[in-house]
């Protein structure tokens, strides 16, 4: 059997089902909740509780979904955390800077077919960029390293991996859906959802999580510098 027919066979019998994906969301958002309102009850400055808050949800994906692959031991390989080469890497980091410019194409898109405009992270933003040295590294943390583990490993990891016994359009569009419509119906909705297909791609064409990981860390960061920069020149974010 050669290296195409054993990918066909892993896609036809893969290890992640429903029932993982139901127990990484009910874990999730038992942590989650309880992590919100524990921190609602510190007392906080507003941005240290957004940083705070972006790090306890992410680690609480982190650890749901860890639960889910324990409970039910099908191994970390099946969320697609197998060895990939420096090539794949790269094209990672392609994948990002492509979705990027993509974004300028269809955001605009987006805005004139539907009027809307609006960015609800924009006021998460404004506040960030007022904080200290600490609550920037937190959140920079938390969005540009554990959202890319945790998002990936979910919608790519088990819900494109879920899906992908019904081919890889089906499951590459559905799990790029629901990862746009995670980041909100708005125009960041349109960004994610291409990020999310070409991550897709990534991942049935490398066998590898780790190419998406690495697009996906790449595009998040690259936002934060853009938008820190921006926020040091004076610049309007909006």
């Amino acid at each position: 059997m050669d290296g195409m027919d054993m990918k066909r066979e892993h896609w036809k019998t893969p290890k992640i089902g429903l029932a993982e994906i139901l127990i990484a969301v009910g874990v999730f958002v038992l942590l989650a909740v309880g992590a919100v309102f524990g921190l609602s009850f510190l007392e906080l400055g507003t941005v240290s509780l957004l940083a705070l808050s972006q790090a306890a949800i992410y680690v609480a994906a982190l650890v749901a979904i860890l639960a889910a692959v324990g409970v039910r031991r099908v191994g970390f390989a099946s969320l697609g955390f197998v060895s990939t080469t420096w090539k794949w890497i790269l094209i990672g980091i392609g994948i990002a800077f492509a979705s990027r410019m993509l974004s300028f194409i269809i955001v605009p898109i987006y805005i004139l077919i539907t009027g809307d405009s609006t960015n609800p992270q924009e006021g998460l933003f404004e506040d960030l960029v007022s904080g200290t040295a600490f609550q920037i590294i937190l959140f920079a943390i938390a969005i540009a390293v554990l959202a890319p583990f945790a998002e990936e490993m979910f919608f790519r990891g088990m819900v494109f991996g879920w899906l992908r016994r019904h081919g890889f359009w089906i499951a590459a569009l559905i799990s790029a859906g629901l990862f746009g419509i995670a980041h909100g119906v708005n125009f960041i909705f349109p960004a994610s959802f291409a990020l999310g297909l070409l991550n897709a791609y990534a991942y049935e064409k490398s066998g590898s999580l780790w190419p998406a990981i690495v697009a996906h860390m790449a595009f998040n960061g690259t936002s934060l510098v853009a938008l820190l920069a921006l926020s040091q020149m004076d610049i309007p974010l909006s």
